[in-house]
């Protein structure tokens, strides 16, 4: 979305940095709603070099460093965040942020979506967030994820005709700033996984110099991407050149070019017409920090697919976490579930029936004859 910036303000205090000898070859910047250092209405934007490079994804020339192919297949799973349009039929002081077309973000799992942190800080700089009625003070995170939906398909076709969005709401704000870190998951309403597909997530960092690609909606425009280079990864971010972001792009996935998995979170930007690099939360510490991110994320380093092992994760990379593999209570107690072999309550009875079904009471499943479930604890014996 653009900033409330005024340039004018903004030229005085590039010049009162220089003076300073403030070294704004790469500064760090949000790319999102809170920085009015974004530069988007200045003179200066977030992008690489001197020239803007950014390009719808149905119209993708597939000309810089991805094929179009690859735009196509993982385009989809990204989304838009915008605030509901109707804040002041609840709020007696709504802000100014009614309707705001606001953050990007990647969709991990049928309900779960992943962006920046910042998103959801209350009165961002040069914004106003809603006021709880009765008095002055800013309505919390989560209650402002609750005044915002997602929209996927906000995008022109190749033609460029804008296509109609579908919107989703979002339901909860799961995670924000786990570990002080600026990513953030929501979960969204009608599972809209199923319908535009997720991002694979791996817990491994690209190679220097690999191909990345971002897909999001910069200056809160329809769908767009660019596509650069790995640069390092510098403590827990990552950072990339000649990728251009905007005011919006915050939360964006950004995307390894040859397998296209999500390999960091963008939240910043620091290109200048002459260099620098834009960044983000590297995966692998979205991984170490986020209970939500690390139950889906596929732990095969390579991203091919594994045997799928009873552990709380993703091995074989498919998007589901230890399927086939489960106990028949559900859980990982040590035992796959035997050929043939159902699992059944017994209308609460404390005892164990080897008529070729098996008893569940909670996390205990027993395939004993007539012992009760207390002294099961998850044994198969037959």
């Amino acid at each position: 979305m653009k900033k409330k910036t005024n340039v004018v303000a903004l030229a005085v205090t590039l010049s009162i940095a220089a003076v300073s000898g403030c070294n704004s070859a790469e500064p760090d910047l949000d790319d999102g709603p809170d920085r009015l250092a974004d530069y988007s209405d200045g003179p200066l934007e977030t992008r690489c070099g001197p020239t803007e490079d950014l390009q719808d994804v149905e119209q993708y020339d597939g000309l810089d460093g991805v094929s179009q192919a690859f735009v196509n297949l993982h385009e989809r799973p990204v989304g838009q965040i915008q605030w509901l349009n109707d804040l002041a039929t609840r709020y007696t002081n709504p802000g100014d942020v009614n309707d705001a077309r606001w953050c990007s973000g990647t969709q991990i799992s049928a309900d779960l979506f992943l962006t920046a942190g910042h998103c959801f800080d209350v009165d961002v700089n040069g914004w106003t967030t809603p006021r709880t009625n009765g008095t002055t003070t800013p309505i919390t995170p989560q209650q402002m994820a609750g005044e915002m939906q997602v929209n996927f398909g906000y995008q022109r076709d190749a033609t460029g005709t804008l296509r109609t969005a579908t919107s989703y709401r979002i339901t909860q704000l799961v995670e924000y700033r786990p570990g002080g870190l600026d990513f953030a998951v929501i979960r969204l309403a009608n599972t809209p996984g199923n319908v535009w597909g997720t991002a694979t997530i791996v817990r491994q960092n690209p190679a220097p110099g690999a191909t990345l690609a971002i897909i999001g909606h910069p200056d809160g425009r329809p769908k767009q991407v660019d596509i650069g280079n790995m640069g390092q990864v510098v403590g827990t971010s990552l950072r990339y050149s000649d990728v251009d972001t905007l005011a919006g792009n915050s939360g964006s996935g950004v995307l390894e070019g040859g397998t296209g998995n999500l390999v960091a979170v963008h939240t910043s930007g620091g290109c200048t017409m002459t260099g620098g690099s834009n960044r983000g939360v590297a995966i692998e510490t979205v991984i170490d920090n986020s209970p939500s991110v690390a139950a889906i994320a596929c732990h095969n380093p390579a991203g091919a697919s594994s045997a799928e092992v009873c552990d709380g994760q993703d091995n074989d990379c498919d998007g589901v976490v230890d399927d086939g593999v489960q106990d028949p209570c559900g859980g990982c107690g040590g035992n796959a579930t035997p050929a043939g072999v159902q699992c059944a309550q017994n209308s609460g009875s404390d005892w164990c029936f080897h008529d070729g079904l098996i008893e569940c009471n909670g996390a205990q499943c027993c395939c004993k004859l007539f012992i009760p479930l207390t002294e099961c604890k998850g044994i198969f014996e037959f």
